[in-house]
């Protein structure tokens, strides 16, 4: 790992979060499924959100090794403390970039459906 990648110790409770999402992935599906389709995504350290895909798989592996190693270090409570915010966090996110989405919709990209009050009816299903 670089020198200049936060370790465990120097990352928010988000990013940890993070990697524990990846890892438990990893650890349920298997290396490559997990990279493919859920890579490690941070939140917050600038170094660590600007990692491509495959360096913050990488990175998340070095920092935790498996999801029992982390367990048996911080213990269930504070583990599952850290899964579930990243998890809340990962939810509020726009799935084609990332970005914090405002009302289902992201600011960045364009992603999502306009709230309720933006909406227009469909003509051919008025009424139904």
């Amino acid at each position: 790992m670089s020198n200049s990648l936060p370790g465990w110790d120097e990352m928010s409770d988000l990013d940890k979060g993070a990697a524990l999402l990846h890892i438990w992935k990893r650890d349920w599906e298997g290396p490559g499924y997990a990279v493919a389709n859920y890579p490690a995504r941070y939140f917050e350290h600038p170094a660590l959100t600007g990692l491509d895909p495959r360096t913050a798989c990488v990175h998340a592996v070095q920092v935790c090794g498996s999801f029992d190693a982390v367990e048996e270090r911080i213990g269930p409570a504070e583990l599952d403390h850290l899964y579930n915010l990243a998890l809340e966090e990962h939810r509020r996110r726009c799935p084609e970039c990332y970005q914090p989405l405002v009302d289902r919709r992201c600011a960045g990209c364009g992603w999502g459906r306009p709230p309720r009050s933006e909406r227009t009816e469909c003509p051919d299903h008025k009424g139904a």
